[in-house]
């Protein structure tokens, strides 16, 4: 399936589209409510059929913000780059 047919699928069936709260997979770190919405966009990613597929596309595309297969952009991050993960937690010591 092509990157197009993904996210259409996505778009279309997964559970974040009928979410009360869509607003919850954009949110930033600078929102008050950040980890409150976060949890909660998770919460439904966790819950969702298609999570996997949702984020293997996020992965494959460095630019998408949010939550994406119940992974935020920085969690991604660190999935893609794991010693950048590691040597970040070390410095932080």
């Amino acid at each position: 399936m092509n990157r197009t047919a993904v996210l259409l699928n996505i778009r279309d069936s997964g559970r974040c589209r009928t979410a009360k709260y869509p607003e919850d997979f954009f949110t930033t770190e600078d929102d008050p409510d950040y980890r409150r919405r976060k949890l909660r966009a998770q919460t439904i990613c966790g819950l969702c059929p298609l999570r996997d597929m949702c984020l293997e596309f996020a992965l494959g595309d460095y630019s998408l913000e949010g939550i994406w297969g119940g992974t935020t952009k920085s969690q991604r991050h660190e999935m893609r780059y794991p010693r950048c993960a590691v040597s970040r937690k070390i410095s932080r010591k």
